[in-house]
């Protein structure tokens, strides 16, 4: 279940360009399969006049880096991933994703877990592994709804009919949506 539910902030900083340094090499080692240096350069920008804050969370206990205004990454303590925001996977719509119905999608910005007959598994080409960080669409809406992490396999996942696919860690509207510019990417996403 997304861990959003609310945002509180012990210390905002700015980052040491030497610990970007070392946060970009992180990120493409944590997903060399999919992302590439000049999308981790859109995420995490070299520009001087674009400063990235690392914000430490006391509620939920996490680490969120932030550009601009919006949030584009948090790590949260209990885990060695990194996971993009909405904003961001808005921006870099490569980031593997699992598809799913609109009906599901109220459940998700609840922030229920990805159920297993919710997803569309129609796409050979579409495997994944357990604990590979993912992102959440509506079928016919290239912008991802929601991130986490898979609980399984796209092989168990191709066995079974029931059970938790996805474990969401982040969805648009939760309270780090809404600590950004609270941008929506278009009509699908109006709230309400």
């Amino acid at each position: 279940m997304g861990a959003w539910k609310r945002l509180e902030v012990s210390t905002s900083n700015p980052v040491r360009s030497s610990d970007v340094r070392k946060l970009r090499q992180e990120l493409l080692l944590q997903e060399a399969h999919w992302i590439t240096e000049e999308e981790v350069d859109q995420i995490l920008p070299h520009s001087k006049s674009k400063n990235i804050i690392l914000v430490k969370c006391s509620t939920p206990k996490a680490s969120v880096y932030v550009v601009e205004q919006d949030p584009v990454l948090f790590q949260p303590a209990r885990s060695s991933l990194y996971y993009p925001t909405v904003y961001t996977l808005w921006e870099v719509r490569r980031w593997p994703a699992l598809e799913t119905i609109s009906q599901v999608s109220k459940f998700l910005l609840g922030g229920a877990d990805l159920m297993l007959p919710g997803v569309f598994r129609d796409d050979p080409a579409l495997t994944w592994c357990a604990t590979q960080v993912m992102a959440v669409r509506v079928r016919g809406n290239p912008c991802a709804l929601a991130v986490g992490t898979t609980l399984i396999g796209s092989d168990s996942a191709d066995k079974n009919t029931k059970g938790k696919v996805l474990a969401v860690e982040h969805f648009f509207g939760d309270a780090l949506w809404e600590y950004g510019s609270k941008a929506v990417p278009n009509r699908g996403f109006i709230l309400g």
